[in-house]
C-alpha cells in the first residue's frame, strides 16, 4: 500500500478515481482523498473516514473494543453539511418492491452501491 504523502490535488483526483471514488460526489477533494486512502496505524491500515456509498453515509472509526463508528454530520475538513443517510429509505423502497429482508433476500445489485439512489436523484 502506498503511504500517505503530499500529493498534488491533481494527483490525489486521480487516486480518488482510481479507487472509484469520484470527488464531484463529495462535497470536498479532502473527504473524498481520506475515504479512498486508508493510513496506516500499526500492522493494517485504518481509514479516516468510512464511506457507506449504498446508504450515502459518512462515518468516523473510532476505537471502542475493537470496532465502531460514528456518523458524521459535518465534513472535518470544509465544514459543509452533509447529507441525510437514505439507510430508511433503502430498506422502505425494498420493502415497496417486495423484498421482506433486504439483508438476506438476493437484492437487485444496484442495491449494494449507491447507484440505485443517484438514478433516483436522492
Amino acid at each position: 500500500m502506498e503511504k500517505l504523502t503530499h500529493k498534488t490535488d491533481d494527483e490525489r483526483r486521480a487516486l480518488c478515481l482510481s479507487k472509484g471514488i469520484d470527488p464531484a460526489h463529495h462535497c470536498c477533494l479532502d473527504i473524498a482523498w481520506f475515504i479512498s486512502e486508508p493510513v496506516e496505524h500499526g500492522t493494517r491500515p485504518n481509514p479516516v473516514i468510512l464511506w457507506n456509498p449504498r446508504w450515502r453515509e459518512y462515518r468516523i472509526d473510532i476505537s471502542w473494543r475493537g470496532h465502531a463508528s460514528t456518523r458524521i454530520r459535518f465534513c472535518p475538513w470544509c465544514g459543509t453539511r452533509l447529507p441525510e443517510p437514505l439507510s430508511d429509505n433503502w430498506y422502505n423502497t425494498l420493502h415497496e418492491m417486495g423484498y421482506d429482508d433486504p439483508g438476506e433476500d438476493d437484492i437487485p445489485s444496484e442495491f449494494n452501491t449507491d447507484q440505485w439512489w443517484r438514478d433516483r436523484h436522492l
